[in-house]
């Protein structure tokens, strides 16, 4: 846990009743944990909040002014930023001010000059408006010059999910998250099930022997992202998820809904149906990258391999049916041109749960 040392009292900038922002040494700490060290990140410290409970009346559930969960503002916030109301929460943290431990969220950093109530009060009625879709509302009605920063809501304070909400994202996923007349990929969390067994899939890649810890990691195709938290719940620093839009979306829901915050997602139509591809726009390198079932689609993944600098997961599907060979053959085809660019390949297994395709670890 980190200690920060602020002093709202010499501080130039303005806090709140329960926050302050807080820019110090720390914050460079963190952004490095989270693999974001050139971006522009600030740490909102929760001082007059228990660990849970956003507000003033954390214990009174009747109260028509009842405040709003850690949880329940991060997710809100962070579904708004994908519409671009609202900066986006990367993490919850826990940090020791004045020797007391309080929350802290790892958000967007917008600068200190707040916007006009005017444009506070058409974001706050967006935001409302999106609560509709996905299932939550204000338990008061309360905006201010001070709550808007270059045209993104920053207070959630007053927000709160409905009794719909759970059921919304789980419907919302499943059909953003559809690959033809199903949804792809097996959610055990959100009760979906599908051809493609997640927990089989894990143990069939070896995914379940692999050291995630600290590292980063790309999933190209990674349909509703569930390989993307998985990677991320075993300590990856930070991973990144590249798909079409609609996966793309469902997989940013998937993600806040299970308090992945810091997986990042890219729309990518590369070279899907004969569209241009469209590359990462930044020169990043990778621990690890998945490449799983892609071949039929996009090819051989030669444009990832130059980002690979560790270990790509391959796993063969029906390439052979574009090739004219059959299975064998162009398995073979595939373990020929994989030993041109890595140094160790391992044949780890065969999917079980959709065919009987071959899965290698390919080392750099």
């Amino acid at each position: 846990m980190y200690n920060i040392e602020f002093n709202l009292r010499k501080s130039k900038q303005k806090f709140g009743k329960h926050s302050f922002v807080y820019r110090g040494g720390v914050t460079d700490v963190i952004k490095k944990r989270y693999g974001r060290e050139n971006e522009n990140i600030c740490l909102k410290v929760f001082y007059g909040c228990d660990l849970e409970t956003w507000g003033d009346n954390p214990k009174c559930t009747k109260d028509a002014k009842r405040n709003t969960t850690f949880k329940e503002a991060t997710q809100i916030q962070n579904i708004c930023a994908m519409h671009g109301l609202a900066p986006r929460v990367y993490g919850l943290e826990e940090v020791i001010w004045k020797g007391k431990v309080c929350i802290v969220q790892v958000t967007e950093d917008l600068g200190m000059l707040h916007g006009s109530i005017n444009e506070a009060e058409k974001v706050y009625n967006k935001i409302v408006k999106l609560g509709e879709k996905y299932g939550w509302k204000p338990n008061y009605v309360e905006w201010g010059a001070h709550d808007i920063f270059q045209g993104k809501y920053v207070d959630f304070q007053t927000f709160n999910f409905t009794k719909e909400y759970d059921t919304n994202i789980k419907d919302l996923v499943y059909e953003y998250g559809k690959w033809g007349k199903t949804h792809y990929q097996a959610i055990p969390e959100l009760h979906i099930k599908t051809f493609r067994k997640t927990e089989q899939r894990i143990k069939d890649l070896g995914l379940d022997k692999i050291d995630f810890n600290g590292k980063t990691v790309l999933d190209v195709g990674c349909s509703s992202g569930v390989f993307c938290n998985y990677a991320a719940s075993k300590g990856a620093k930070r991973v990144i998820g590249i798909d079409l839009e609609k996966p793309i979306m469902a997989s940013k829901l998937l993600s806040i809904f299970l308090g992945y915050y810091n997986n990042d997602y890219c729309v990518s139509e590369a070279p899907y149906y004969g569209k241009p591809a469209v590359e990462l726009k930044d020169e990043y390198k990778y621990d690890i990258i998945f490449y799983l079932s892609m071949l039929f689609h996009i090819g051989y993944p030669k444009r990832y391999i130059s980002r690979c600098n560790d270990l790509m997961i391959v796993e063969w599907n029906h390439w052979h049916k574009k090739e004219g060979l059959t299975q064998q053959q162009c398995e073979a085809k595939t373990l020929e041109l994989l030993q041109k660019d890595f140094k160790e390949i391992n044949l780890t297994g065969r999917a079980t749960d959709h065919g009987n395709k071959a899965i290698w670890h390919c080392k750099k």
